[in-house]
Order: C-alpha cells, then sequence, then structure tokens
C-alpha cells in the first residue's frame, strides 16, 4: 500500500497531455528491450 499522492501536474504537463497524441509515444516492451543495445552503441561510440 502506498501513501504518497502526487501534487497537481505543472500547467506545462497538462498542455502538453492535452495537444499530444498518446500513441506517438511508444512502449512496446519488446521494442524497447530491442532497442536499448543500440542507444548504448550510440551513447559509447560518442564519448
Amino acid at each position: 500500500m502506498s501513501i504518497w499522492q502526487p501534487g497537481p501536474r505543472p500547467t506545462w504537463v497538462q498542455a502538453l497531455n492535452e495537444n499530444t497524441d498518446p500513441a506517438w509515444i511508444r512502449l512496446d516492451p519488446d521494442e524497447l528491450a530491442a532497442e536499448a543495445p543500440r542507444a548504448d552503441r550510440l551513447v559509447r561510440l560518442r564519448q
């Protein structure tokens, strides 16, 4: 059981949520797992 309750979202977050299509942000677990090694490689190449 959690006691913590988040406060109200800032105005800019509310505006972003109202004007952004949720489908734009993909959170498919398999897709994220496949992307992680590629992103890690890119970060290492830039260092």
